[in-house]
């Protein structure tokens, strides 16, 4: 089995239909009821790639990356247009559940996208859209790049690991190039 494949939980599809009804002219229109209806279907016991996943804030994240990402597109692209979703579901100035987003989305770029070296090569692009959306801060990414196994408990390969923590030290070099 691919990992496209893989397993998946079944409130997955139940978000990613909620996300489909309520996108027109490629703009979701649903923040809040998507956040409450996550919050009701919750976290537990789930199927994350195949495998059993029970830490919520991973859950939550790899959730929200399943249901409001296409997988055919840039992730950066993703992030740019669902900015306002991803942040709504990351509680602001929580550090945890932002590695989690990362990790989540680590996962989504190794795992499921269906060109997985242009996802990897491309990044840098996706911590830069984070940053600039203000859904992942300077810290979080950096607390993210200094972790290579954060998403080892979605199946990301060590190699994988390696090249997109080398992504995220080129957007970490750019900013502080910015700061200089």
């Amino acid at each position: 089995m691919s990992d496209s494949e893989a397993e998946e939980d079944a409130r997955i599809d139940q978000l990613f239909a909620f996300v489909a009804d309520h996108t027109k002219d490629g703009e979701f229109t649903a923040v809040p009821e998507f956040v409450a209806l996550l919050d009701k279907l919750g976290t537990e016991d789930a199927i994350v790639l195949g495998g059993m996943c029970f830490d919520p804030a991973l859950v939550r994240a790899h959730f929200v990356t399943m249901a409001a990402l296409d997988p055919g597109s840039a992730l950066s692209e993703g992030v740019n247009q669902r900015h306002a979703l991803l942040k709504a579901c990351v509680p602001t100035g929580e550090e945890s559940p932002g590695r989690a987003l990362l990790a989540a989305l680590e996962a989504y770029a190794a795992r499921v996208c269906e060109d997985k070296q242009v996802q990897l090569e491309g990044f840098d692009a996706t911590l830069k859209a984070l940053w600039e959306w203000d859904v992942a801060s300077e810290d979080t990414i950096r607390a993210w790049q200094a972790d290579g196994k954060s998403a080892a408990q979605f199946g990301v390969k060590p190699e994988d690991a390696e090249v997109l923590r080398e992504k995220g030290a080129a957007f970490l070099e750019w900013l502080e190039a910015g700061e200089e």
